[in-house]
């Protein structure tokens, strides 16, 4: 018999043009993901790139609103977290220096558009 794979429940963000990310609700089996950019054009990038390897995607626009993510009910639905380094109010790592003090063991990968 065939086992099916554990189905995940979330909210997912969707990033509609113009304005900012609008969240749903879904259930689904795909791995979620955390993503967390100040520019609008790089965020668009990054969740249509991690949609297209098999992630939901919620998508915010700076790192208070990361943060509230990761630390939220859904915050250990996350299979990772992709964080700009340099965002206003709370840089990336600084989100992550609070994920990982309430006890966020989510895997993070940091990103910067600064040259």
């Amino acid at each position: 018999p065939r086992v099916e794979p554990a189905r995940r429940v979330g909210c997912n963000s969707t990033l509609a043009s113009p304005g900012p990310p609008t969240r749903r609700c879904h259930v689904s089996s795909r791995p979620h993901a955390l993503v967390a950019d100040d520019n609008p054009s790089v965020l668009a990038l990054l969740r249509t790139i991690l949609a297209g390897r098999g992630y939901d995607v919620t998508a915010v626009e700076d790192g208070a609103a990361a943060a509230a993510e990761l630390l939220g009910p859904a915050g250990a639905e996350f299979a990772a977290a992709v964080l700009d380094c340099d965002m206003p109010g709370l840089t990336g790592p600084e989100v992550v220096t609070r994920a990982r003090a309430a006890g966020s063991r989510v895997p993070v990968l940091f990103v910067s558009g600064a040259a």
